[in-house]
């Protein structure tokens, strides 16, 4: 998977018109993730990279892009 397709999918996840997500936006700013985004979120990386974040995990990363980084590197 490639970070547009991510991106794609993040805005799903968050309920919002496609294209709406860049790598730049903040994860925990409670906008476009409220607590069931994250949860989606959280079974979406199990799901897709079959990797395991925590909700406590996912409060220290600042972005998007930096979420689909770790999840990469994690994989």
């Amino acid at each position: 998977m490639n970070e547009k397709e991510f991106m794609l999918l993040i805005d799903d996840i968050c309920g919002v018109e496609q294209g709406t997500v860049t790598c730049s936006d903040s994860l925990g700013n409670g906008v476009l993730f409220d607590s069931l985004a994250m949860l989606k979120l959280i079974a979406f990386l199990d799901k897709e990279f079959g990797v395991n974040f925590g909700i406590e995990e996912l409060g220290k990363i600042s972005t998007i892009g930096d979420l689909f980084n770790k999840a990469i590197t994690k994989a």
